[in-house]
């Protein structure tokens, strides 16, 4: 396969000097945020990587001297470290799923894949299978990109996620995760059980921990955007006062966040899913 890309479906969303992001089929943008192919290229700055989570999930796909292998990353709740090896293994696949996209895909539920980073063969045999015929066939990456795309397209379930939640997830996006889960399942009509319920059953996460994860991403963006005060970022992200803020983001991070911004190259967060 032509390690090419030239862009034939006009899907493409952006490029860098070792990323290229391409913008998925309509009917799965409800499900799929972005297909990510890093190539060799640009320079590492860090060794390793922390990944922000993001109550999402992703489907890896890399050679390897046994072939094509692929990776499943459930729905994280708390940052991952990987080795940043760009310059070993400079040419993979991501699909990059919105949260509750990963589980309409799989065999697995959600809930069952949660923080956790299983071969995908030991998930789904037959995805894999697929895929690795795919990488063979194509000629280049806009087609094997265009064929893993068919797969998806014809898994996809013929009902989608549960209206209630779809609206839950909206209006917890829209306010900056600064909501309650009583509020949301208020605006939804349930109890909070029952939305709890929705969404560890399709997000694998609960609306508690999806708000919270929200409002920590929105605090990076903003911290990525302009310098601020963190007393200004901890009113502006909803948290109580500035040792709240410090408090969860370290909860979730790992890091305080005057820690993440002394070591922002190290870190990576998923602006394209919030």
């Amino acid at each position: 396969m032509r390690l090419q890309f030239q862009n034939r479906c006009f899907n493409e969303m952006g490029r860098t000097a070792s990323h290229l992001y391409i913008r998925p089929h309509p009917l799965l943008q409800p499900y799929v945020a972005h297909y990510t192919i890093t190539m060799a290229g640009g320079e590492a700055r860090t060794d390793t990587l922390a990944l922000v989570p993001d109550a999402s999930g992703c489907l890896i796909f890399g050679p390897t001297s046994n072939g094509l292998q692929g990776t499943v990353y459930g729905a994280t709740t708390r940052t991952v470290v990987v080795n940043n090896d760009l310059d070993v293994n400079p040419l993979r696949l991501f699909v990059e799923f919105l949260p509750g996209g990963l589980g309409r895909f799989l065999c697995a539920g959600p809930a069952e894949l949660t923080d956790l980073r299983p071969a995908l063969s030991d998930v789904d045999r037959g995805l894999e299978r697929a895929v690795a015929e795919a990488y063979e066939r194509a000629e280049d990456l806009d087609a094997w990109v265009c064929l893993v795309e068919q797969l998806l397209l014809r898994r996809l379930p013929p009902d989608g996620l549960p209206a209630p939640l779809c609206a839950a997830m909206a209006h917890g996006r829209g306010a900056g995760g600064q909501l309650t889960v009583a509020h949301l399942a208020a605006l939804a009509g349930y109890s909070e059980r029952q939305v709890n319920r929705m969404f560890r059953d399709h997000v694998g996460v609960s609306a508690k921990t999806f708000l919270r994860l929200v409002r920590i991403n929105g605090a990076i963006q903003r911290m990525q955007r302009r310098e601020v005060a963190l007393t200004t970022l901890a009113q502006e992200s909803g948290f109580y006062d500035q040792s709240h803020f410090i408090r969860e983001f370290k909860a979730v991070c790992g890091v305080t966040p005057r820690q993440y911004l002394e070591g922002m190259s190290g870190f990576y967060n998923e602006a394209l899913k919030f």
